[in-house]
Protein backbone atom coordinates (compact mmCIF):
# COMPACT_ATOMS: atom_id res chain seq x y z
CA UNK A 1 0.00 0.00 0.00
CA UNK A 2 3.19 2.19 0.70
CA UNK A 3 3.81 2.09 -3.21
CA UNK A 4 0.67 2.93 -4.04
CA UNK A 5 0.34 6.09 -1.53
CA UNK A 6 3.70 7.29 -3.19
CA UNK A 7 2.29 6.92 -6.65
CA UNK A 8 -0.39 8.89 -6.01
CA UNK A 9 1.18 11.46 -4.25
CA UNK A 10 3.75 12.02 -7.06
CA UNK A 11 0.34 12.17 -9.55
CA UNK A 12 -1.29 14.53 -8.00
CA UNK A 13 1.62 16.99 -7.19
CA UNK A 14 2.37 16.43 -10.99
CA UNK A 15 -1.23 16.97 -12.04
CA UNK A 16 -1.61 20.78 -9.62
CA UNK A 17 1.75 21.92 -11.93
CA UNK A 18 0.11 20.85 -15.11
CA UNK A 19 -2.76 22.87 -14.40
CA UNK A 20 -1.20 25.87 -13.31
CA UNK A 21 0.73 25.77 -16.59
CA UNK A 22 -2.69 25.02 -18.70
CA UNK A 23 -4.17 28.15 -16.56
CA UNK A 24 -1.25 29.86 -17.60
CA UNK A 25 -1.38 29.76 -20.98
CA UNK A 26 -5.57 28.88 -21.43
CA UNK A 27 -6.76 32.29 -20.96
CA UNK A 28 -4.65 33.54 -24.20
CA UNK A 29 -6.48 30.71 -26.44
CA UNK A 30 -9.97 31.06 -28.03
CA UNK A 31 -12.73 30.54 -26.39
CA UNK A 32 -13.94 27.10 -26.31
CA UNK A 33 -17.09 26.86 -28.19
CA UNK A 34 -18.47 24.39 -30.68
CA UNK A 35 -19.45 27.21 -33.34
CA UNK A 36 -15.53 26.83 -34.75
CA UNK A 37 -14.40 24.11 -33.06
CA UNK A 38 -11.28 23.39 -35.65
CA UNK A 39 -9.58 26.34 -35.12
CA UNK A 40 -10.02 26.05 -31.72
CA UNK A 41 -8.44 22.66 -31.29
CA UNK A 42 -5.41 23.92 -33.58
CA UNK A 43 -4.81 26.95 -31.26
CA UNK A 44 -4.51 24.54 -28.18
CA UNK A 45 -2.41 22.23 -30.24
CA UNK A 46 -0.47 24.92 -31.23
CA UNK A 47 0.26 25.76 -27.31
CA UNK A 48 3.66 24.54 -26.73
CA UNK A 49 3.49 25.45 -23.11
CA UNK A 50 -0.61 24.25 -22.65
CA UNK A 51 0.90 21.42 -24.16
CA UNK A 52 3.21 20.91 -21.78
CA UNK A 53 0.79 21.88 -18.76
CA UNK A 54 -1.74 18.84 -20.47
CA UNK A 55 1.25 16.31 -20.86
CA UNK A 56 2.05 16.74 -17.35
CA UNK A 57 -1.76 16.78 -15.72
CA UNK A 58 -2.45 13.36 -17.97
CA UNK A 59 0.80 12.05 -16.36
CA UNK A 60 -0.40 12.99 -12.88
CA UNK A 61 -3.72 11.71 -13.40
CA UNK A 62 -2.34 8.25 -15.04
CA UNK A 63 0.00 8.01 -12.22
CA UNK A 64 -3.61 8.41 -9.55
CA UNK A 65 -5.24 6.30 -11.77
CA UNK A 66 -2.25 3.41 -11.25
CA UNK A 67 -2.60 4.04 -7.39
CA UNK A 68 -5.99 3.59 -7.64
CA UNK A 69 -5.77 0.48 -8.97
CA UNK A 70 -3.82 -1.24 -6.29
CA UNK A 71 -4.86 0.74 -3.19
CA UNK A 72 -9.09 1.21 -2.12
CA UNK A 73 -10.78 4.45 -3.43
CA UNK A 74 -11.16 5.52 0.11
CA UNK A 75 -7.59 5.36 1.21
CA UNK A 76 -6.40 6.79 -2.56
CA UNK A 77 -8.54 9.31 -2.89
CA UNK A 78 -8.11 12.20 0.22
CA UNK A 79 -4.11 12.23 -1.23
CA UNK A 80 -5.83 14.48 -4.15
CA UNK A 81 -6.25 17.62 -1.69
CA UNK A 82 -2.15 17.03 -1.27
CA UNK A 83 -1.88 18.94 -4.63
CA UNK A 84 -2.82 22.44 -3.05
CA UNK A 85 0.64 22.18 -1.16
CA UNK A 86 2.11 22.95 -4.84
CA UNK A 87 0.74 26.46 -4.34
CA UNK A 88 1.73 26.81 -0.96
CA UNK A 89 5.48 26.32 -1.96
CA UNK A 90 4.76 28.51 -5.10
CA UNK A 91 3.45 30.89 -2.64
CA UNK A 92 6.81 30.63 -0.48
CA UNK A 93 9.69 30.02 -2.80
CA UNK A 94 8.13 32.19 -6.07
CA UNK A 95 6.40 34.89 -4.69
CA UNK A 96 8.60 34.93 -1.18
CA UNK A 97 5.43 35.07 1.07
CA UNK A 98 5.30 34.46 4.52
CA UNK A 99 2.88 32.24 5.86
CA UNK A 100 0.89 32.82 9.12
CA UNK A 101 0.26 30.83 12.06
CA UNK A 102 -2.83 28.84 11.23
CA UNK A 103 -1.26 28.52 7.60
CA UNK A 104 1.56 26.85 9.15
CA UNK A 105 -0.99 24.51 11.34
CA UNK A 106 -2.82 23.76 7.40
CA UNK A 107 0.01 23.13 6.63
CA UNK A 108 1.40 20.15 9.02
CA UNK A 109 -2.08 19.06 9.19
CA UNK A 110 -2.17 18.10 5.54
CA UNK A 111 1.31 16.35 6.59
CA UNK A 112 0.26 14.67 9.35
CA UNK A 113 -3.07 13.59 7.65
CA UNK A 114 -0.82 11.82 4.38
CA UNK A 115 1.20 10.25 7.26
CA UNK A 116 -1.54 8.87 9.36
CA UNK A 117 -3.20 7.30 5.90
CA UNK A 118 0.48 5.91 4.99
CA UNK A 119 0.54 4.55 8.57
CA UNK A 120 -2.73 3.00 8.67
CA UNK A 121 -2.58 1.44 4.94
CA UNK A 122 -0.21 -1.57 6.41
CA UNK A 123 -3.02 -3.30 7.85
CA UNK A 124 -5.15 -2.37 4.61
CA UNK A 125 -5.89 -4.82 1.85
CA UNK A 126 -6.89 -3.83 -1.60
CA UNK A 127 -10.28 -5.70 -1.15
CA UNK A 128 -12.71 -4.27 -3.37
CA UNK A 129 -16.01 -6.13 -4.41
CA UNK A 130 -19.54 -5.08 -6.41
CA UNK A 131 -22.34 -5.78 -7.64
CA UNK A 132 -23.49 -3.68 -11.15
CA UNK A 133 -26.49 -2.42 -9.66
CA UNK A 134 -24.81 -1.20 -6.58
CA UNK A 135 -22.66 1.55 -9.43
CA UNK A 136 -24.80 2.06 -12.19
CA UNK A 137 -27.86 3.99 -9.84
CA UNK A 138 -25.45 6.10 -7.76
CA UNK A 139 -23.54 7.05 -11.60
CA UNK A 140 -27.14 7.56 -13.33
CA UNK A 141 -27.82 9.69 -9.98
CA UNK A 142 -25.34 11.99 -9.75
CA UNK A 143 -25.64 12.52 -13.88
CA UNK A 144 -29.41 13.17 -13.16
CA UNK A 145 -28.21 15.85 -10.27
CA UNK A 146 -25.77 17.87 -12.67
CA UNK A 147 -28.14 17.75 -15.75
CA UNK A 148 -30.89 19.35 -13.19
CA UNK A 149 -27.94 21.57 -11.75
CA UNK A 150 -27.00 22.78 -15.02
CA UNK A 151 -30.38 23.43 -15.82
CA UNK A 152 -30.83 25.34 -13.08
CA UNK A 153 -27.80 27.20 -13.32
CA UNK A 154 -28.92 27.80 -16.98
CA UNK A 155 -31.99 30.05 -15.93
CA UNK A 156 -30.38 31.62 -12.47
CA UNK A 157 -26.88 31.99 -12.79
CA UNK A 158 -25.88 32.78 -16.58
CA UNK A 159 -23.44 34.42 -15.67
CA UNK A 160 -20.88 32.09 -13.02
CA UNK A 161 -20.41 29.32 -15.36
CA UNK A 162 -16.88 28.82 -14.31
CA UNK A 163 -17.58 27.51 -10.70
CA UNK A 164 -20.51 25.29 -12.18
CA UNK A 165 -17.82 24.29 -15.26
CA UNK A 166 -15.21 23.43 -12.31
CA UNK A 167 -18.46 21.29 -10.08
CA UNK A 168 -18.33 19.46 -13.33
CA UNK A 169 -14.87 18.66 -13.99
CA UNK A 170 -14.33 17.50 -10.14
CA UNK A 171 -17.71 15.49 -10.49
CA UNK A 172 -16.94 13.74 -13.62
CA UNK A 173 -13.59 13.26 -12.61
CA UNK A 174 -14.22 11.56 -9.41
CA UNK A 175 -16.66 9.35 -11.57
CA UNK A 176 -13.79 8.71 -13.35
CA UNK A 177 -11.62 7.16 -10.65
CA UNK A 178 -14.58 4.99 -9.88
CA UNK A 179 -15.17 3.51 -12.85
CA UNK A 180 -11.19 2.87 -12.84
CA UNK A 181 -11.40 0.88 -9.61
CA UNK A 182 -14.07 -1.05 -11.25
CA UNK A 183 -12.25 -1.69 -14.30
CA UNK A 184 -9.61 -3.30 -12.37
CA UNK A 185 -12.70 -5.40 -11.19
CA UNK A 186 -14.28 -6.53 -14.23
CA UNK A 187 -10.66 -7.02 -16.58
CA UNK A 188 -11.72 -10.82 -16.75
CA UNK A 189 -15.41 -9.99 -17.79
CA UNK A 190 -14.87 -8.48 -21.59
CA UNK A 191 -18.39 -7.10 -22.38
CA UNK A 192 -18.35 -5.30 -18.98
CA UNK A 193 -15.19 -3.94 -18.85
CA UNK A 194 -15.82 -2.61 -22.62
CA UNK A 195 -18.75 -0.82 -21.10
CA UNK A 196 -16.55 0.82 -18.01
CA UNK A 197 -13.77 1.54 -20.33
CA UNK A 198 -16.23 3.50 -22.61
CA UNK A 199 -18.02 5.60 -19.78
CA UNK A 200 -14.71 6.17 -18.43
CA UNK A 201 -13.39 7.62 -21.34
CA UNK A 202 -16.49 9.73 -21.75
CA UNK A 203 -16.64 10.81 -18.03
CA UNK A 204 -12.67 12.19 -18.30
CA UNK A 205 -13.20 13.40 -21.56
CA UNK A 206 -16.36 15.69 -20.39
CA UNK A 207 -13.78 16.63 -17.40
CA UNK A 208 -11.06 17.37 -19.56
CA UNK A 209 -13.17 20.25 -21.26
CA UNK A 210 -15.05 21.57 -18.70
CA UNK A 211 -11.55 22.18 -16.83
CA UNK A 212 -10.17 24.20 -19.37
CA UNK A 213 -13.54 25.81 -20.14
CA UNK A 214 -13.58 26.62 -16.52
CA UNK A 215 -10.07 28.29 -16.38
CA UNK A 216 -10.80 30.71 -18.99
CA UNK A 217 -14.00 31.62 -16.93
CA UNK A 218 -12.48 32.30 -13.05
CA UNK A 219 -8.95 31.59 -11.34
CA UNK A 220 -7.77 28.54 -10.74
CA UNK A 221 -7.97 29.14 -6.79
CA UNK A 222 -11.29 28.84 -7.25
CA UNK A 223 -11.58 25.87 -9.94
CA UNK A 224 -9.02 23.96 -8.21
CA UNK A 225 -9.93 23.14 -5.55
CA UNK A 226 -13.66 22.50 -6.62
CA UNK A 227 -12.16 19.60 -8.48
CA UNK A 228 -10.11 17.88 -6.04
CA UNK A 229 -12.78 18.42 -3.14
CA UNK A 230 -14.82 16.43 -5.38
CA UNK A 231 -12.27 13.79 -6.91
CA UNK A 232 -11.94 13.40 -3.13
CA UNK A 233 -15.80 13.19 -2.19
CA UNK A 234 -17.35 10.99 -4.39
CA UNK A 235 -14.30 8.44 -4.49
CA UNK A 236 -14.74 8.02 -0.69
CA UNK A 237 -18.33 7.33 -0.49
CA UNK A 238 -18.44 5.34 -3.79
CA UNK A 239 -15.65 3.66 -2.21
CA UNK A 240 -17.09 2.84 1.51
CA UNK A 241 -21.00 2.12 0.40
CA UNK A 242 -20.24 0.66 -3.51
CA UNK A 243 -17.30 -1.13 -3.22
CA UNK A 244 -17.39 -2.17 0.37
CA UNK A 245 -14.38 -1.08 1.50
CA UNK A 246 -13.14 -0.79 5.18
CA UNK A 247 -12.39 2.55 6.60
CA UNK A 248 -10.22 1.99 9.73
CA UNK A 249 -10.73 4.89 12.46
CA UNK A 250 -7.53 6.34 11.66
CA UNK A 251 -8.03 6.48 8.03
CA UNK A 252 -10.90 8.74 8.87
CA UNK A 253 -8.53 10.75 11.25
CA UNK A 254 -6.18 11.17 8.31
CA UNK A 255 -9.02 12.48 6.02
CA UNK A 256 -10.32 14.85 8.22
CA UNK A 257 -6.29 16.41 9.06
CA UNK A 258 -5.82 16.46 5.26
CA UNK A 259 -9.80 17.78 4.43
CA UNK A 260 -8.66 20.15 7.00
CA UNK A 261 -5.93 21.53 6.25
CA UNK A 262 -6.38 21.76 2.76
CA UNK A 263 -9.73 23.88 3.60
CA UNK A 264 -6.98 26.19 5.67
CA UNK A 265 -4.58 26.84 2.82
CA UNK A 266 -7.48 27.30 0.02
CA UNK A 267 -8.12 30.87 2.01
CA UNK A 268 -3.91 30.70 2.32
CA UNK A 269 -4.03 30.88 -2.02
CA UNK A 270 -6.29 33.53 -2.18
CA UNK A 271 -3.27 35.36 -1.37
CA UNK A 272 -1.66 34.60 -4.30
CA UNK A 273 -2.97 36.62 -7.42
CA UNK A 274 -0.96 35.27 -9.93
CA UNK A 275 1.73 32.76 -11.36
CA UNK A 276 4.06 34.51 -13.46
CA UNK A 277 1.89 37.05 -14.49
CA UNK A 278 -1.09 35.03 -15.14
CA UNK A 279 -4.05 35.35 -12.78
CA UNK A 280 -5.03 31.82 -10.73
Amino acid sequence: MIEAIIIALTGTIILNLGFALQKAEVTNLPVISAKDIRNTIMSFLGCKKWLLGTGMTSSGFILFLIAISMAPLSLIAPLTNVGILVIVFLAIFHFKEKLLKFEYLAFFSVLAGVFIISLSSSNTTNSSTFDNLDLFIPVLLIILFLIGLGIIHYFWFPKKLGPFLGLVSGITGGLGAVLTKALTLVFHIPEEFIIYLILFAVFQGISFVAMQSAFQKERAIIIVPLFNSFTTIIPIIFGVFTFKEIVTLMQIIGILLILLGSSLLFRFSEQVDSIDGINV
